[in-house]
Protein backbone atom coordinates (compact mmCIF):
# COMPACT_ATOMS: atom_id res chain seq x y z
CA UNK A 1 0.00 0.00 0.00
CA UNK A 2 2.91 2.39 1.20
CA UNK A 3 4.41 1.50 -2.53
CA UNK A 4 1.12 2.79 -4.28
CA UNK A 5 0.72 5.33 -2.17
CA UNK A 6 4.17 5.97 -3.48
CA UNK A 7 3.27 5.70 -7.43
CA UNK A 8 -0.10 8.06 -6.98
CA UNK A 9 1.88 10.96 -4.85
CA UNK A 10 4.23 11.53 -6.95
CA UNK A 11 2.15 11.97 -10.01
CA UNK A 12 -0.13 14.49 -7.42
CA UNK A 13 3.46 16.30 -6.44
CA UNK A 14 4.70 16.26 -10.11
CA UNK A 15 1.62 17.67 -11.56
CA UNK A 16 3.02 21.51 -11.96
CA UNK A 17 6.59 20.45 -12.68
CA UNK A 18 7.70 19.88 -16.19
CA UNK A 19 8.30 16.39 -15.85
CA UNK A 20 7.79 13.67 -13.76
CA UNK A 21 10.66 11.40 -12.17
CA UNK A 22 12.11 9.81 -9.18
CA UNK A 23 13.58 12.96 -7.52
CA UNK A 24 10.28 12.79 -4.71
CA UNK A 25 10.03 15.83 -1.87
CA UNK A 26 7.65 16.46 0.54
CA UNK A 27 6.63 19.06 3.17
CA UNK A 28 6.86 17.98 6.49
CA UNK A 29 3.70 20.39 7.06
CA UNK A 30 1.60 18.93 4.78
CA UNK A 31 2.27 15.60 5.68
CA UNK A 32 1.13 16.27 9.30
CA UNK A 33 -1.85 17.99 7.51
CA UNK A 34 -2.56 14.25 5.77
CA UNK A 35 -1.83 12.52 9.15
CA UNK A 36 -4.57 14.59 10.72
CA UNK A 37 -7.05 13.70 7.63
CA UNK A 38 -6.32 10.00 8.39
CA UNK A 39 -6.64 10.40 12.37
CA UNK A 40 -10.11 11.60 11.74
CA UNK A 41 -11.26 8.82 9.64
CA UNK A 42 -9.70 6.35 12.07
CA UNK A 43 -7.07 5.13 9.28
CA UNK A 44 -4.66 3.04 11.36
CA UNK A 45 -0.90 3.81 9.95
CA UNK A 46 2.70 4.03 11.35
CA UNK A 47 3.37 7.56 11.58
CA UNK A 48 6.96 7.35 12.57
CA UNK A 49 7.41 4.88 9.58
CA UNK A 50 5.29 7.02 7.38
CA UNK A 51 7.45 10.44 8.17
CA UNK A 52 11.10 8.47 7.43
CA UNK A 53 9.34 7.15 4.32
CA UNK A 54 8.14 10.30 2.61
CA UNK A 55 11.09 12.52 3.91
CA UNK A 56 13.83 10.29 2.65
CA UNK A 57 15.33 9.85 5.73
CA UNK A 58 15.81 6.17 4.07
CA UNK A 59 16.37 4.72 0.99
CA UNK A 60 12.44 4.28 0.00
CA UNK A 61 13.33 2.63 -3.21
CA UNK A 62 15.40 -0.39 -1.60
CA UNK A 63 12.31 -1.35 0.50
CA UNK A 64 10.27 -2.11 -2.47
CA UNK A 65 12.87 -3.35 -4.47
CA UNK A 66 10.86 -7.07 -4.80
CA UNK A 67 8.30 -4.66 -6.11
CA UNK A 68 9.94 -2.83 -8.66
CA UNK A 69 12.23 -6.03 -9.62
CA UNK A 70 9.45 -8.12 -10.96
CA UNK A 71 9.35 -8.20 -14.21
CA UNK A 72 5.67 -9.45 -13.98
CA UNK A 73 4.56 -6.33 -12.76
CA UNK A 74 6.67 -3.57 -13.63
CA UNK A 75 5.53 -2.95 -17.15
CA UNK A 76 2.06 -2.00 -15.25
CA UNK A 77 3.68 0.23 -12.55
CA UNK A 78 5.40 1.79 -14.99
CA UNK A 79 1.83 2.13 -17.60
CA UNK A 80 -0.35 3.03 -14.72
CA UNK A 81 1.81 5.89 -13.08
CA UNK A 82 2.47 7.74 -16.60
CA UNK A 83 -1.80 7.01 -17.16
CA UNK A 84 -2.41 8.84 -14.05
CA UNK A 85 0.17 11.98 -14.82
CA UNK A 86 -1.51 11.99 -18.35
CA UNK A 87 -4.64 12.17 -17.19
CA UNK A 88 -4.41 14.35 -14.12
CA UNK A 89 -1.96 17.25 -15.92
CA UNK A 90 -4.17 16.96 -18.92
CA UNK A 91 -7.23 17.51 -17.39
CA UNK A 92 -5.65 20.46 -15.24
CA UNK A 93 -4.15 22.13 -18.21
CA UNK A 94 -8.18 22.11 -19.90
CA UNK A 95 -9.43 23.14 -16.79
CA UNK A 96 -7.22 25.83 -15.97
CA UNK A 97 -7.33 26.95 -20.26
CA UNK A 98 -10.81 26.95 -19.60
CA UNK A 99 -10.73 28.83 -16.60
CA UNK A 100 -8.29 31.82 -18.04
CA UNK A 101 -8.91 32.00 -21.92
CA UNK A 102 -13.00 31.23 -21.51
CA UNK A 103 -12.46 28.05 -24.19
CA UNK A 104 -14.52 25.21 -23.26
CA UNK A 105 -13.24 21.60 -25.33
CA UNK A 106 -16.17 19.80 -25.73
CA UNK A 107 -14.85 18.01 -28.73
CA UNK A 108 -12.20 15.77 -27.81
CA UNK A 109 -11.54 14.15 -31.24
CA UNK A 110 -13.47 10.74 -31.31
CA UNK A 111 -15.55 9.22 -33.78
CA UNK A 112 -19.09 8.40 -32.70
CA UNK A 113 -21.45 5.24 -34.08
CA UNK A 114 -22.71 7.51 -36.98
CA UNK A 115 -20.22 9.39 -37.84
CA UNK A 116 -18.03 5.47 -38.10
CA UNK A 117 -21.10 4.15 -40.19
CA UNK A 118 -20.88 7.30 -42.63
CA UNK A 119 -17.06 6.93 -42.67
CA UNK A 120 -17.32 3.02 -43.64
CA UNK A 121 -20.13 3.85 -46.56
CA UNK A 122 -17.39 6.78 -47.99
CA UNK A 123 -14.62 4.09 -48.49
CA UNK A 124 -17.12 1.99 -49.81
CA UNK A 125 -18.26 4.54 -52.61
CA UNK A 126 -15.70 7.32 -53.17
CA UNK A 127 -13.25 5.05 -55.17
CA UNK A 128 -14.30 3.01 -58.36
CA UNK A 129 -12.07 0.49 -56.92
CA UNK A 130 -13.60 -0.02 -53.96
CA UNK A 131 -17.10 0.07 -55.59
CA UNK A 132 -16.26 -2.65 -57.16
CA UNK A 133 -13.91 -4.77 -54.20
CA UNK A 134 -17.46 -4.27 -52.18
CA UNK A 135 -19.98 -5.36 -54.86
CA UNK A 136 -17.79 -7.72 -56.41
CA UNK A 137 -16.38 -9.40 -52.82
CA UNK A 138 -17.24 -13.51 -53.31
CA UNK A 139 -15.49 -13.16 -57.18
CA UNK A 140 -12.28 -11.32 -55.66
CA UNK A 141 -12.02 -13.87 -52.77
CA UNK A 142 -12.56 -16.89 -54.84
CA UNK A 143 -10.55 -15.74 -58.00
CA UNK A 144 -6.98 -18.29 -58.06
CA UNK A 145 -3.85 -16.69 -58.01
CA UNK A 146 -2.96 -19.28 -60.93
CA UNK A 147 -5.15 -17.08 -62.96
CA UNK A 148 -3.10 -14.17 -62.39
CA UNK A 149 0.33 -14.72 -63.05
CA UNK A 150 0.80 -13.29 -66.26
CA UNK A 151 2.25 -9.86 -65.53
CA UNK A 152 0.14 -6.70 -66.70
CA UNK A 153 -1.93 -3.56 -65.56
CA UNK A 154 -5.42 -5.66 -65.57
CA UNK A 155 -4.02 -8.54 -63.40
CA UNK A 156 -1.96 -6.54 -60.69
CA UNK A 157 -5.38 -4.71 -60.10
CA UNK A 158 -6.88 -7.95 -59.32
CA UNK A 159 -4.27 -8.74 -57.12
CA UNK A 160 -4.88 -5.50 -55.48
CA UNK A 161 -8.36 -6.50 -54.74
CA UNK A 162 -8.03 -9.90 -54.25
CA UNK A 163 -5.31 -9.19 -51.17
CA UNK A 164 -8.12 -6.49 -49.84
CA UNK A 165 -10.55 -8.90 -49.83
CA UNK A 166 -8.66 -11.81 -48.08
CA UNK A 167 -7.74 -9.01 -45.79
CA UNK A 168 -11.55 -8.36 -44.74
CA UNK A 169 -12.54 -11.86 -44.81
CA UNK A 170 -9.67 -12.85 -42.29
CA UNK A 171 -10.54 -9.77 -40.11
CA UNK A 172 -14.04 -10.81 -39.86
CA UNK A 173 -13.07 -14.56 -38.89
CA UNK A 174 -10.92 -13.15 -36.32
CA UNK A 175 -12.97 -9.86 -34.59
CA UNK A 176 -12.17 -10.67 -31.20
CA UNK A 177 -8.11 -10.41 -32.30
CA UNK A 178 -6.20 -7.66 -30.57
CA UNK A 179 -3.08 -7.75 -32.98
CA UNK A 180 -3.25 -7.69 -36.41
CA UNK A 181 -0.16 -7.94 -38.96
CA UNK A 182 -0.36 -6.53 -42.68
CA UNK A 183 1.87 -7.90 -45.38
CA UNK A 184 2.07 -6.48 -48.50
CA UNK A 185 4.53 -5.25 -51.26
CA UNK A 186 5.41 -2.04 -52.42
CA UNK A 187 2.37 -0.73 -54.85
CA UNK A 188 0.24 -3.22 -53.20
CA UNK A 189 -2.30 0.09 -52.06
CA UNK A 190 -1.00 -0.43 -48.70
CA UNK A 191 -2.92 2.65 -47.43
CA UNK A 192 -6.13 1.66 -49.17
CA UNK A 193 -5.72 -1.66 -46.76
CA UNK A 194 -5.35 0.02 -43.33
CA UNK A 195 -8.34 2.10 -44.51
CA UNK A 196 -10.24 -0.78 -45.45
CA UNK A 197 -9.16 -2.88 -42.25
CA UNK A 198 -9.82 0.37 -40.03
CA UNK A 199 -13.34 1.06 -41.33
CA UNK A 200 -14.17 -2.71 -41.09
CA UNK A 201 -13.02 -2.77 -37.56
CA UNK A 202 -15.03 0.02 -36.65
CA UNK A 203 -17.85 -2.07 -37.60
CA UNK A 204 -17.15 -4.57 -35.18
CA UNK A 205 -15.79 -3.23 -32.42
CA UNK A 206 -17.94 -0.08 -30.60
CA UNK A 207 -15.24 0.54 -28.47
CA UNK A 208 -12.90 1.85 -31.02
CA UNK A 209 -13.30 5.98 -32.02
CA UNK A 210 -9.78 7.06 -33.11
CA UNK A 211 -7.36 6.24 -35.41
CA UNK A 212 -3.39 6.65 -35.26
CA UNK A 213 -0.81 6.07 -37.93
CA UNK A 214 2.49 5.86 -36.85
CA UNK A 215 5.19 6.12 -39.73
CA UNK A 216 9.18 6.09 -39.45
CA UNK A 217 9.39 9.05 -42.61
CA UNK A 218 7.45 12.38 -42.71
CA UNK A 219 7.52 11.80 -46.02
CA UNK A 220 5.26 8.85 -45.57
CA UNK A 221 3.04 10.87 -43.42
CA UNK A 222 2.23 14.03 -46.43
CA UNK A 223 1.72 11.69 -48.79
CA UNK A 224 -0.79 8.94 -46.53
CA UNK A 225 -2.49 12.49 -45.20
CA UNK A 226 -3.52 13.77 -48.42
CA UNK A 227 -4.63 10.31 -49.75
CA UNK A 228 -6.93 9.85 -46.60
CA UNK A 229 -8.51 12.90 -47.26
CA UNK A 230 -8.86 12.24 -50.83
CA UNK A 231 -10.17 8.11 -50.00
CA UNK A 232 -12.79 9.35 -47.37
CA UNK A 233 -13.84 12.65 -48.53
CA UNK A 234 -13.24 14.30 -45.03
CA UNK A 235 -11.42 17.93 -44.30
CA UNK A 236 -9.11 19.18 -41.80
CA UNK A 237 -11.35 18.83 -38.73
CA UNK A 238 -11.04 14.78 -39.03
CA UNK A 239 -7.12 14.52 -39.38
CA UNK A 240 -3.63 15.93 -38.55
CA UNK A 241 -0.26 15.63 -38.80
CA UNK A 242 1.63 15.67 -35.70
CA UNK A 243 5.32 15.52 -36.57
CA UNK A 244 8.36 18.20 -36.12
CA UNK A 245 7.70 20.02 -40.06
CA UNK A 246 3.85 19.95 -39.54
CA UNK A 247 2.19 23.08 -37.93
CA UNK A 248 -0.92 23.87 -36.44
CA UNK A 249 -3.82 23.42 -39.29
CA UNK A 250 -4.70 27.26 -40.79
CA UNK A 251 -7.76 28.58 -38.93
CA UNK A 252 -10.67 29.10 -41.49
CA UNK A 253 -11.00 32.85 -40.24
CA UNK A 254 -7.59 33.50 -39.83
CA UNK A 255 -8.66 34.84 -36.64
CA UNK A 256 -6.04 34.83 -33.62
CA UNK A 257 -8.63 33.86 -31.07
CA UNK A 258 -9.33 30.27 -33.80
CA UNK A 259 -5.28 29.72 -33.04
CA UNK A 260 -5.65 28.54 -29.43
CA UNK A 261 -8.30 26.31 -29.74
CA UNK A 262 -6.08 24.93 -32.96
CA UNK A 263 -2.97 24.71 -30.03
CA UNK A 264 -5.16 23.07 -28.01
CA UNK A 265 -6.59 20.41 -30.67
CA UNK A 266 -3.34 19.65 -31.33
CA UNK A 267 -1.44 19.44 -28.65
CA UNK A 268 -4.09 16.73 -27.38
CA UNK A 269 -4.50 15.17 -30.64
CA UNK A 270 -8.56 16.31 -30.52
CA UNK A 271 -8.95 14.68 -34.32
CA UNK A 272 -10.39 11.49 -35.14
CA UNK A 273 -7.52 10.22 -37.28
CA UNK A 274 -3.74 11.04 -36.84
CA UNK A 275 -0.84 10.83 -38.54
CA UNK A 276 2.23 10.53 -36.23
CA UNK A 277 5.78 9.97 -36.82
CA UNK A 278 7.73 7.04 -34.89
CA UNK A 279 9.85 9.63 -32.63
CA UNK A 280 6.48 11.16 -31.30
CA UNK A 281 4.93 8.21 -30.79
CA UNK A 282 8.04 6.70 -28.76
CA UNK A 283 8.23 9.94 -26.72
CA UNK A 284 4.64 9.47 -25.98
CA UNK A 285 5.39 5.87 -24.50
CA UNK A 286 8.42 6.40 -23.00
CA UNK A 287 9.37 10.03 -22.05
CA UNK A 288 8.76 11.78 -18.48
CA UNK A 289 7.97 15.25 -20.02
CA UNK A 290 4.93 16.70 -19.50
CA UNK A 291 4.00 17.56 -22.47
CA UNK A 292 5.03 14.22 -24.42
CA UNK A 293 2.46 12.68 -21.52
CA UNK A 294 -0.30 14.93 -22.22
CA UNK A 295 -1.01 12.31 -25.14
CA UNK A 296 -0.39 8.94 -23.55
CA UNK A 297 -3.84 8.70 -21.96
CA UNK A 298 -5.30 8.99 -25.60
Amino acid sequence: MYFIVLLFSSTINKHHSSSINSDLSHDENQLDECFLFLKEYSIQFDESYSKSFFLGTQDIFNDFQSIVSNKNVYFELFTLTKIAYSLLTASDFYATNEYMNHIKVDDFGVFDFETKRQLLDKFKNIKPYNSDLYSRFDYYTTIPFDSLQERNAINLNILRQKLTAEMISNLRANRDARCFYIEAPTGAGKTNLSLAFSTELFHFDSNLNKIFYVFPFTTLITQTFSSIKETLDIDDSTIIQIHSKAGLHEPADGSYGNQKQLYLDNLFVNYPIALLSHVRFFDILKANEKESNYLFHR
